[in-house]
């Protein structure tokens, strides 16, 4: 969940809860709640009247039948406080989304002269120039078991299975979305790379996905090779269900399609949280 996303959810949750006290406080009893000693005696103070010449406050002690009346007015001196607390949240809140600008730091690098661009690598790379690069890049997809690549996608694409191209045509039909199939990955301290099926890239964040189909979990072997590859993952902060999208398939189970539109609509939807 990016900044701005927490930030809104944040005043959501305080508006919530503004409303609730300032609804409780409309009825609640008059007067203020003070101790007297730590023998349990309450007393009540009011404004003083205005007719009043000495022009000081009323106090009335309070008798311990009067409990329900007790916790109202702690409730109150509670609330009040706690109003007070909420609404400078809320203000301080309203200043960090005004002036929270994080594309700023982008800019930084995309309105340097393309002479001085070449000479340095971006910290915060703008998404345009992310893009462009994603486009540009050349691969070498995975040699191994080229023969059992007998499928097609409709980009023209040959895979390894009917599902992977399901999931091809998928994300093919998102403008919003860009993939690669058996794009190579460097795990560092391993000696190989690791192919994801899919590298999909969002168009609006520059955010990068990785997307897995494990088609024959019914076999033993695949299976430990799955919590293999699984833990490769997790281990270089690639975040299953997050930054990683995971689909399955086993003997008499065939590939769950809501899933994969669940999971696109997921890659598609994230760009909000900017």
């Amino acid at each position: 969940m990016r900044i701005r996303q927490l930030i809104e959810k944040r005043e959501t949750e305080l508006n919530a809860m503004i409303g609730k006290i300032e609804r409780f406080l409309e009825n609640a009893p008059e007067g203020t709640l003070s101790a007297i000693d730590n023998k349990g005696r309450y007393c009540v103070r009011y404004p003083a009247r205005k007719n009043d010449s000495a022009n000081k406050p009323l106090k009335k002690y309070l008798k311990k039948s009067e409990k329900d009346l007790k916790k109202m007015l702690a409730l109150k001196l509670y609330y009040k406080r706690l109003y007070n607390s909420l609404n400078n949240e809320k203000k301080a809140l309203k200043y960090v989304i005004k002036n929270y600008k994080p594309e700023e730091k982008y800019a930084a690098y995309s309105k340097l002269p393309a002479a001085i661009k070449n000479m340095i690598p971006p910290i915060y790379e703008p998404v345009e120039e992310k893009i462009r690069r994603w486009q540009n890049e050349r691969y070498e997809e995975k040699t191994t078991f080229r023969e059992g690549k007998v499928y097609e996608s409709a980009r023209g694409e040959k895979m390894r299975s009917k599902s992977e191209v399901i999931i091809a045509n998928y994300l093919d039909r998102c403008p919003e979305l860009d993939y690669r199939y058996e794009k190579p990955l460097v795990i560092p301290g391993m000696d190989r790379p690791i192919f994801p099926d899919f590298t999909i890239i969002n168009k609006k964040t520059g955010k990068i996905y990785y997307w897995e189909h494990f088609g024959m979990m019914s076999d033993e072997k695949y299976a430990e090779e799955f919590i293999r590859k699984y833990g490769m993952y997790q281990s270089v902060g690639i975040r299953p269900g997050i930054d990683l999208m995971m689909t399955f398939e086993s003997e008499g189970k065939g590939i769950d399609m809501g899933i994969i539109r669940k999971q696109i609509r997921y890659i598609l939807e994230d760009d909000k949280a900017l």
